[in-house]
């Protein structure tokens, strides 16, 4: 947060780095059939789950930004890696064994209808649509990832999954903050390659920890104990500012919605956060004191900090490396589209914000404006204009929708709204929709990709004299089986 340079790169930006471009359209088939191929033939639904997993850990970005000078197609194969396992699972688990939800499906279609009026509009190219959607793409990837992986590893074993990856990063992140990163906090980002990412993962992990916790259960083998300030450090040493008003709003989500454990959990946050605050204020006070006249801990609670850090002042309203400010970029986003009611309802077109080097993604506010979508606040309002966020927001709330079934135990309830606020938190910090493991947290959220299924009535016939059968949900283990509950007649 403190360094204003590092501002996000992704997949597909135009970097110092363009070689490969031109047969990216190939490599993008080539990649993703081979992978897909793989999957089926070598792992069947073990591989394509895993393949899709370990595909959103992988942080190509932070190696070539550091270490070695990777070709642009290269930093795709994450992306490419987690839609070839998609496809796999595609085929090793078709859709009429288990259809897919209905409600996301449709408010992802209206997302991309909206995007498809607004590339008519505005005369943008194809290119530029595809490369717009393809948050899309990568959330029904990781869906049909998981989803293959029904009956194989329970929910509860997945979660654990998620979790030992959070530690694994977490360990990653002290390491880099020892090694690479003596002098250059930011470097830390652990198995991603932003820190603005790596804060959202351990952030869902602390989430996954407490919502077990707080119900009285734990994530396979892992203690909250262990987790939480584990992955509390790694965000201090970091350099992650933003995980105090991240962690203020999770604290406070449990505070009002968890059920049991409120006094422990007001106890154990206010030690947590204090500790938090003291080893930040150790490694950075000295740091700001010879940036400026504040140190850590007042510019943290300095409203005008606060204003510079997002908005910029009157006449610099840019990181040192060309990039506009967080807040800046939001502002102009919006003053680009209000010029007419057609911009302001559906923005300057798909791609207006994309800094990407393959010919034809590459959009004109990017190009007047360098960093404009470095948030999905800007970017949404930039491409898309009101009526992109509408459909956006209402594809998040689906997703939360969709998740709520019956007898849904407690813990993944609390999980999966809380993701939904952070998701929603997150739309003016950054550019979240193009992140591989954003999809797949999202996507794990969904019912179906947990295992659960709407299971058909029973015969009539096979009921009790007095009562009806009822179909119902059932969560068992990472697979879905037919649950029958006499229920009486209402007299």
């Amino acid at each position: 947060m403190r360094n204003q340079g590092a501002a996000a790169v992704h997949p597909g930006q135009h970097t110092r780095h363009s070689r490969g471009v031109e047969f990216l359209p190939v490599l993008v088939a080539a990649v993703v059939a081979v992978l897909a191929y793989l999957a089926i033939v070598l792992a069947d639904r073990r591989g394509s789950f895993w393949l899709a997993f370990v595909a959103t850990l992988v942080p190509l970005e932070y190696v070539d930004r550091y270490f070695v000078d990777l070709p642009s197609a290269l930093k795709w194969l994450p992306e490419l890696s987690l839609v070839g396992a998609g496809v796999a699972a595609l085929v090793l688990a078709p859709p009429a064994r288990a259809p897919l939800p209905r409600g996301p499906l449709v408010a992802a279609l209206l997302c991309f209808l909206v995007a498809l009026v607004s590339k008519a509009v505005n005369h943008s190219s194809p290119v530029a649509l595809l490369v717009s959607q393809r948050g899309l793409i990568l959330f029904f990837a990781a869906l049909l990832a998981q989803r293959a992986a029904t009956g194989l590893y329970a929910v509860e074993r997945r979660h654990a999954f998620l979790v030992g990856a959070g530690v694994v990063s977490a360990g990653v992140c002290l390491l880099q903050r020892v090694t690479v990163a003596r002098s250059e906090p930011d470097r830390v980002t652990g198995l991603f390659s932003l820190g603005e990412v790596v804060l959202f993962f351990h952030l869902c992990v602390i989430v996954l920890v407490l919502a077990y916790w707080v119900e009285g259960r734990r994530v396979g083998r892992w203690r909250v104990g262990f987790v939480v300030p584990w992955m509390v450090l790694s965000l201090a040493i970091g350099n992650q500012e933003a995980a105090f008003p991240y962690l203020g709003l999770v604290f406070v989500y449990f505070l009002v919605r968890a059920r049991r454990r409120r006094v422990a959990l007001l106890s154990s946050g206010a030690a947590l956060g204090a500790a938090t605050l003291l080893v930040f204020a150790s490694l950075y006070d000295t740091q700001y004191r010879a940036e400026s006249e504040r140190g850590f801990t007042d510019s943290l609670f300095s409203w005008a900090y606060l204003q510079r850090y997002f908005l910029g002042e009157r006449h610099d309203v840019f990181t040192p490396s060309g990039d506009l400010l967080r807040g800046a970029a939001v502002v102009t986003a919006y003053r680009e589209i209000e010029g007419s009611g057609t911009t302001l309802a559906l923005g300057r077109g798909p791609g207006a914000t994309s800094e990407s080097a393959l010919a034809g993604a590459g959009g004109p506010l990017a190009l007047q404006y360098p960093g404009i979508g470095r948030v999905t606040l800007s970017l949404l309002l930039g491409e898309v204009g009101f009526v992109g966020l509408a459909a956006h927001l209402f594809f998040l709330l689906v997703v939360l929708r969709a998740g709520r079934v019956a007898d849904e135990p407690p813990e993944r309830r609390l999980y999966r709204e809380a993701i939904l606020l952070l998701a929603l938190a997150y739309l003016v910090y950054v550019r979240m929709v193009y992140e591989p493991i954003f999809a797949w947290v999202l996507a794990g959220l969904l019912p179906l990709a947990a295992g659960v299924r709407r299971e058909s009535p029973a015969p009539p016939q096979s009921a009790p004299s007095g009562s009806s059968i009822r179909g119902t949900w059932r969560i068992h283990e990472g697979q879905s089986e037919p649950v029958t509950r006499p229920m009486r007649r209402s007299s």
